[in-house]
């Protein structure tokens, strides 16, 4: 199915979001812009979308599910569900407890906070993922010359930020013409290919032309991602989502939660999700309470979290698993979002399919992660063209705002 407001569903919602360059540090002289854009933004879906918007709700999703499930003829279903899905999954199952068999939430978001409490978990998140990445760059300070103690790696990538900032690259790979990559593009790249721990050698070698102020070599700078043949994200609709919650109208919280974030976790999304959003200036009220969630008449399901997951943060597994019941699956040492199918994950994907397939009672449990890579190229520009192919690969892979940034 397509969700109502997306794909080929009608009514579709069809505003224009400006840009929404990630900018994981923002100065205070950018406040008011930040907010200007979220006024313009919401006045501009709900004049192109307004009448439709409200009814835009995960409840509501949940509830043309039950009608395609009555559709089909079938008496229950089985839900598999990844990050936003997990909610979908478990407010379906809290409204319709007797049309629900088997389910399984893949990188569970957090049952409580929705929906800002849930984002704001992230950039904690990818500051973990930044400090389990330095120690592993220091120890092969021989290789990558960034520092031989996690500090020290820091400071390179402080430094680097810094320079970037006076002096924005021009020659990075995948740079749409006349585009430049600059500190707030550096930050955010930092943290993201933090998180994947089983390509860290080949991300290190980006980092290193950008840290050592290197040009990149022309197998690199011929390397470029395939575009997604699928509509990966609907921004109208994703705010309009968001707007099925309550938001604080408070201006000078989310100024002093910016001011705050942008220098305790200045790498990865940092403070670009505690920024005033559309829906703090919501045009209309939900049309109804969240759902409360519950597992009161269907089977006991299955709830999996990564410890370093940045997307949804790994708090959000427990908790959810706490709150229906359901034992959870942990994946160790990774920071990786969605575990199931994903190669490597051979030991999520085998309790996944035993429960869902064989029908085998789900348990708690732990599994590895992808493993850290030991051997690393001894020139890191020999690894380059293949790091930014792989970059430019998660990049385009990675959440709606990420696919904004990278794309802007």
């Amino acid at each position: 199915m397509d969700p109502r407001g997306s794909g080929a569903s009608t009514p579709r919602m069809e505003c224009e979001v400006p840009d929404m360059t990630i900018v994981p540090r923002p100065d205070d002289a950018d406040f008011s812009r930040i907010t200007r854009d979220a006024i313009a933004t919401e006045r501009a879906c709900q004049r192109v979308d307004g009448a439709a918007r409200p009814h835009m709700t995960t409840a509501n999703t949940a509830r043309d599910m039950d009608v395609i499930r009555a559709a089909l003829g079938e008496r229950t279903l089985n839900y598999f569900g990844v990050s936003y899905g997990t909610y979908l999954g478990a407010v379906y199952g809290s409204l319709f407890p007797d049309r629900l068999d088997r389910s399984v939430l893949d990188s569970s978001v957090h049952p409580d906070g929705i929906w800002r409490d849930v984002y704001t978990r992230m950039a904690p998140a990818y500051t973990a993922n930044v400090e389990r990445y330095t120690p592993w760059i220091a120890e092969r300070d021989d290789v990558y010359g960034m520092g031989s103690t996690p500090e020290e790696v820091a400071e390179a990538f402080e430094e680097t930020s810094r320079r970037l900032r006076e002096n924005p690259r021009d020659d990075v790979p995948g740079l749409p013409p006349g585009a430049t990559f600059g500190a707030a593009d550096f930050d955010f790249t930092v943290g993201y290919l933090a998180r994947f721990q089983g390509e860290w050698d080949v991300s290190a070698s980006v980092l290193w032309h950008l840290v050592h102020d290197v040009p990149f070599p022309p197998s690199a700078l011929s390397a470029s991602a395939e575009e997604p043949a699928y509509e990966a994200f609907n921004a109208g609709l994703f705010i309009a989502v968001q707007c099925e919650a309550e938001w604080p109208d408070r201006l000078s919280g989310y100024y002093r939660d910016m001011r705050e974030v942008r220098d305790e976790h200045p790498f990865g999304m940092g403070a670009f999700l505690h920024r005033p959003q559309p829906c703090t200036f919501a045009s209309h009220d939900p049309v109804e309470p969240l759902v409360d969630l519950e597992r009161d008449g269907y089977p006991t399901g299955l709830v999996i979290a990564g410890e370093f997951d940045a997307n949804t943060a790994y708090d959000g597994g427990p908790a959810m698993a706490a709150r229906l019941g359901n034992p959870l699956l942990t994946v160790a040492d990774d920071g990786g979002h969605a575990f199931y199918s994903i190669p490597g994950m051979s030991c999520v994907t085998d309790a996944v399919d035993a429960y869902l397939v064989d029908g085998a009672a789900p348990e708690e449990a732990t599994c590895p992660g992808i493993p850290r890579p030991s051997d690393v190229p001894r020139d890191p520009a020999e690894a380059a063209g293949i790091g930014v192919a792989l970059v430019g690969a998660r990049l385009a892979m990675t959440d709606a705002y990420a696919l904004s940034a990278v794309r802007r």
